[in-house]
């Protein structure tokens, strides 16, 4: 019975506490809108009308650029100077970047043959060491001191003699 009232208790504390905390936000956030309406309101009316600055009373003046035939040909010319500058300097561009095509594709040339090369080579030597191994079995390996009595050199002796 104890455990069930104790339950009981902390549950009503509980719910006293959550109940405390919302009133508490709710009076305090109603106090934050109260002074940002005031502030606004201050601000507001510390805004005079003859601050208000009226766009029609402005008087502009206007520079007039002046410009004789000389100076626009003058202009003409150093826009077209520009001009061939950057056209050569594209030109020059564009070579390197073929000149480094080139490079890279005669580098590239050169290791694929390079590595054709190598895998002949390689497939060559290896037919040869093959050949060699099985021109071996067929050649006369015996001395003056070996037996040569024996039946089964006579017949490999013979054989060779053949295919010579």
């Amino acid at each position: 019975m104890a455990k069930k009232s104790l339950g009981k208790t902390l549950a009503l504390v509980g719910l006293g506490v959550v109940a405390t905390a919302v009133l508490s936000y709710i009076i305090k956030y109603k106090e934050f809108e109260n002074e940002l309406d005031d502030d606004f309101l201050e601000f507001e009316d510390d805004i005079d009308e003859a601050d208000i600055v009226d766009n029609k009373n402005y008087d502009r003046n206007y520079i007039a650029l002046n410009a004789d035939k000389d100076s626009f040909v003058l202009a003409a010319k150093d826009t077209a100077n520009a001009a061939m500058g950057m056209a050569s300097a594209a030109k020059d561009i564009i070579k390197d970047v073929g000149n480094i095509i080139l490079d890279n594709a005669g580098s590239a040339t050169d290791v694929a043959s390079g590595k054709a090369k190598n895998i002949f080579d390689k497939k060559q030597s290896d037919i040869h060491s093959e050949y060699k191994s099985n021109e071996n079995c067929f050649t006369d390996t015996t001395t003056d001191n070996d037996d040569t009595s024996n039946p089964e050199y006579q017949e490999v002796k013979e054989d060779t003699k053949e295919k010579s």
